[in-house]
């Protein structure tokens, strides 16, 4: 809703004004990561990433992510993945 939006932002905008990064957790859906995005959110995880992963897995997504590449699904994505770079 519109309050949560402009509190989101109003955190965002504070973070960022002592230099600090955000990440946005507990993601579960494209419209909440969207606008994050628009918000200028640095970074989120939660389950529209991805759902937690054995470590053995974890290992073998770090081995072959490169970091410079979009995810073509942004659900395929581990960790908490940078939105500013998007």
């Amino acid at each position: 809703d519109a309050r949560a939006a402009a509190l989101v932002a109003s955190t965002i905008a504070l973070a960022h004004s002592l230099d600090l990064h955000i990440v946005a957790e507990g993601v579960e859906n494209d419209t909440t990561y969207t606008q994050l995005r628009r918000l200028g959110c640095d970074q989120a995880q939660g389950y529209f990433m991805s759902r937690p992963v054995p470590a053995a897995e974890l290992e073998h997504w770090l081995s072959t992510w490169r970091g410079d590449d979009e995810p073509t699904d942004p659900r395929t994505v581990a960790l908490s993945y940078p939105l500013t770079d998007l």
